[in-house]
């Protein structure tokens, strides 16, 4: 019985998919001792509705934000999913990685989303007036 072309590279690459996500999981306890920012992870069930929203992980911070995170293997599908989920970042993680170098991968990537994010907001009267900020009350 002759096998269905193309249905044993899929096999590997699913598998090696599901091995990184594990990976990233793992380095999350590494982590979360690096970074006392950091308090807290989720991994996404596979297709369930974080999965399905282009989140294999959420990266709880003690500030209040989560940090979510859509871990690849290959650049394969990342045009893919910057179309369908274009604010969430992608992390590609070689078999050659080691937990320490994931983590600090991630640890990279929460200091320039936080980075980012407060520049916007410090930047935007509309949110944050300027006299609101650290002004002086006026008698």
């Amino acid at each position: 019985m002759a096998k269905k072309q193309g249905a044993s590279k899929d096999k590997p690459q699913k598998n090696r998919g599901t091995e990184n996500e594990l990976r990233v999981v793992g380095s999350l306890s590494i982590l979360k001792r690096i970074n006392p920012l950091v308090v807290g992870y989720h991994h996404s069930q596979k297709n369930g509705e974080n999965d399905v929203m282009g989140i294999d992980a959420t990266i709880l911070l003690r500030n209040g934000f989560a940090f979510l995170v859509q871990i690849k293997s290959s650049n394969k599908k990342i045009d893919r999913q910057f179309t369908k989920h274009p604010h969430i970042p992608v992390i590609i993680i070689s078999e050659e990685m080691s937990g320490e170098q994931i983590a600090m991968l991630l640890n990279g990537l929460i200091a320039e989303f936080g980075r980012q994010f407060f520049e916007k907001i410090i930047d935007r009267e509309d949110v944050y007036p300027k006299y609101a900020r650290f002004s002086e009350p006026k008698n």
